[in-house]
């Protein structure tokens, strides 16, 4: 999610400049995601090359057919109650 994300919080961050409630002059904003041991390198560069070939696959007009049936549909998600009750972990660095 990181490259939407981000352009929505630079996006929010452009706007707020623009109505002059900006986030600061220091403000800057990255998304990393965090692999443990053992074996970070291993997690991360499967990950990796699991996106690139997700990416590769859903451009290709055979394969995105395939994955069709199986991919979220719109207006698919989480109900009322998960959203309420889930949670997240962030660490700030």
């Amino acid at each position: 999610m990181g490259p939407v994300n981000t352009r929505i919080v630079r996006r929010s961050a452009a706007l707020y400049e623009e109505w002059q409630a900006p986030y600061g002059p220091d403000f800057t904003y990255q998304e990393y995601l965090k692999f443990d041991e053992p074996l970070s390198w291993l997690k991360a560069t499967s990950v990796t090359a699991g996106l690139a070939v997700f990416t590769g696959g859903v451009q290709q007009p055979q394969a995105r057919s395939l994955l069709q049936p199986i991919l979220p549909q719109p207006g698919d998600g989480p109900s009322e109650q998960t959203m309420n009750e889930g949670w997240f972990s962030c660490e700030r660095t």
